[in-house]
């Protein structure tokens, strides 16, 4: 006999969100202050500068991103962005 569990929504919907926690990833909302090539500087509310590394597997949410816009990206452990959206 195969013992094959049963998930509700709510504990997939737990189990999602514990592992989107346990990767390391987390949001960073700022300014665009400038781009080198695939690298955003991006300052938040708290002044500190930030680097998000971009490429080909970062979800760009919006079209062109620039200098002067707000941003909300979602990054790994080492800054590299998994999405990048205007935040405007």
């Amino acid at each position: 006999m195969v013992w094959t569990p049963k998930w509700s929504g709510t504990s997939c919907g737990c189990l999602l969100g514990l592992g989107l926690s346990l990767n390391g990833s987390h949001t960073i909302k700022g300014e665009v202050v400038y781009v080198e090539g695939p690298n955003y500087f991006v300052k938040g509310k708290d002044g500190k500068e930030v680097q998000l590394h971009t490429d080909s597997t970062t979800q760009m949410m919006t079209g062109i991103i620039s200098k002067g816009n707000r941003v909300e990206a979602q990054v790994n452990e080492h800054n590299h962005a998994l999405s990048i959206r205007s935040d405007q």
